[in-house]
């Protein structure tokens, strides 16, 4: 969860942005536990040739699901990066790294397995459930 202030907000003339979006310097990760930096790729109509990747970030894998899944016309997950606190990733503070598949416990929902692109795996598990294999379904591939 990301919490913005008021004294962060960053006003930006009318046109630089979608209306109703704001903009903020900084924001507060307000949570310990891991997140997803999705990349999505939007493109126009094949006439407009135009392409725009919007990088987006999620608290759950379930909603880099919900993107990936969209039907949008022209738009296409590109690459998801796992930010793992300390405690997952046994470094002791938060890294960003690039993620291949991600597995869930068949039971304990909010338990998971990141397989990472350079092939180290990190287990979550707010219960401490020890992750197997056969116990566990694929839910994202990128």
């Amino acid at each position: 969860m990301f919490h913005t202030y008021r004294g962060a907000e960053l006003l930006l003339p009318s046109g630089l942005g979608p209306d109703g979006v704001r903009s903020w310097t900084w924001m507060e990760l307000s949570i310990s536990m891991p997140i997803f930096l999705a990349a999505i790729e939007c493109r126009g109509d094949e006439d407009e040739g135009w392409s725009v990747v919007r990088n987006l970030w999620f608290t759950s894998v379930s909603q880099v699901i919900d993107a990936a899944s969209q039907t949008e016309a022209g738009a296409r997950l590109i690459g998801v990066e796992l930010l793992s606190p300390g405690y997952v990733n046994n470094t002791g503070a938060f890294k960003l790294d690039s993620l291949h598949h991600v597995w869930r416990h068949t039971e304990e929902r909010n338990s998971f397995l990141y397989v990472l692109k350079d092939g180290r795996n990190l287990s979550y598990s707010p219960g401490g459930l020890e992750l197997v294999r056969d116990k566990l379904e694929l839910v994202l591939s990128v």
